[in-house]
């Protein structure tokens, strides 16, 4: 992942990790080098990080190093007396607990209730999201105690991350790797947002997401696009994750980095034309209740497409070439007039000049019941900030230049806060229309 792709995700973590606190236990894997990355990651996502290190991981990871990316002081020992370490003072204070890694005896010892030092204690007391990342010999992975064990924690809720499959550092290979910081990272932001939602309302929208460039081909090397890194759709797929939401993102050919898709509230599917898209979006939108058109979708297609590359030689002129487009299927329209009642559809609108009135123009025309309008004249794409205008039937709100992804969990809490107050419209008009058949 690079320097930027890591940041993105990171500043969308955030939507999940900011005042949470995290306690991370370490224990003696080799995998326990990679800790300390682990800990600027959650503590970059907001989070506060607090580090029980067994005696075994002292043998690879130097407790100096963990307390000074955590900016607290390495609990290593119940009968110390530099810090606090009552056997449950870290477990009362955390939200969440991340063992990673986590050994085959560490394992064994949680599985079975075993307590023999702080970070076992802290365990068994600790009453929050348990999340645990594997590390160990792939054939002490797959050995029928360890399955056993790790069965019986699941059973009781415990979260599993992983193994990774590939060369463990004994050379050998299959699964046995801890899963990378970045990918822990992620997970923990999941699990925590998932324990506050717990608590929130049981409501679950279905949100249906394009997102990224179409493409249309003039022959199988050569394409005509529009302009679009998928960062703000992207940025709307995380932050509706982190809102309790399930999410279908309809992806045009872009690699910006995306929930992951392994989750089972997240669905992608991956298309390169507009035609594609539309196909796509109509089939899945029957079964959705928001629609969030972010894609930067082609006007215009190739008529024909060339099974075999151009040659320069096959053109009548030296200098010019000519080429019939087609009017590409119209997504955030066909869309909108396919809503039901209590569908919501917010479409985008990337514009260069005279902003606001083409995009009121735009939101009649396609008949969406939302506008995002944006000036990209002086930037927008690919760009990591984005500002503009939410314009609907009744309001104008404008969005000042921020993070796309700040800008994008505010765009959906409009939205969804719009999707229930469209609902409420409607139960509203039930409700006098079973008032009026009573009373007649």
């Amino acid at each position: 992942m690079t320097p930027s792709a890591q940041t993105f995700v990171i500043d969308n973590c955030r939507h999940g990790l900011v005042g949470k606190k995290i306690l991370l236990g370490v224990t003696g894997s080799i995998a326990a080098y990679k800790t300390p990355e682990l800990v600027r990651l959650l503590k970059k996502a907001g989070a506060e990080v607090r580090v029980v290190l067994t005696p075994a991981g002292k043998n690879f990871v130097a407790p100096l190093a963990l307390s000074t990316v955590s900016e607290s002081p390495v609990m290593e020992s119940m009968w110390s007396d530099a810090i606090d370490t009552h056997h449950i003072t870290a477990a009362r204070w955390a939200d969440l607990l991340l063992i990673a890694p986590a050994t085959a005896n560490v394992i064994a010892k949680l599985a079975n209730g075993i307590c023999d030092d702080l970070l076992t204690t802290e365990s068994l007391a600790f009453t929050g999201p348990i999340l645990i990342a594997p590390a160990m010999n792939p054939a002490m992975w797959s050995a029928a105690a360890t399955q056993e064990n790790v069965a019986r924690l699941k059973n009781r809720g415990v979260q599993i991350l992983g193994p990774a499959v590939g060369e463990t550092s004994c050379k050998e290979e299959g699964a046995g790797r801890m899963i990378e910081p970045i990918d822990l990272l992620i997970q923990v932001a999941m699990a925590a947002s998932a324990a506050d939602q717990k608590t929130q309302s049981p409501t679950r929208a279905r949100v249906l997401l394009t997102l990224g460039p179409t493409r249309s081909f003039a022959d199988p090397v050569r394409f005509l696009t529009n302009r679009s890194s998928g960062k703000m759709g992207a940025a709307l797929a995380w932050a509706a994750l982190f809102s309790n939401c399930d999410i279908t993102c309809i992806v045009g050919p872009t690699d910006i980095e995306l929930p992951p898709v392994g989750t089972p509230r997240v669905r992608v599917l991956r298309v390169d034309t507009a035609t594609e898209m539309h196909r796509a979006a109509m089939e899945l939108w029957p079964h959705h209740d928001l629609f969030i058109g972010t894609a930067a979708v082609l006007d215009w297609e190739f008529s024909t497409t060339e099974t075999e590359k151009i040659k320069k030689q096959d053109s009548t002129s030296s200098e010019q070439w000519q080429f019939t487009l087609r009017t590409a299927p119209d997504i955030l329209k066909g869309v909108s007039q396919a809503a039901r009642a209590d569908q919501f559809t917010l479409g985008f609108a990337a514009e260069t000049n005279d902003v606001i009135r083409y995009a009121r123009t735009k939101r009649v025309a396609k008949t969406c019941d939302a506008i995002f309008a944006n000036d990209v004249s002086s930037g927008g794409f690919e760009s990591d900030t984005n500002e503009g205008v939410w314009i609907d039937q009744f309001t104008d709100v404008a969005f000042a230049a921020q993070k796309k992804t700040e800008l994008a969990a505010q765009l959906l809490v409009l939205a969804l806060q719009k999707w229930h107050y469209k609902k409420s419209l409607i139960k509203q008009s039930q409700e006098a229309l079973r008032g009026h058949s009573a009373n007649t």
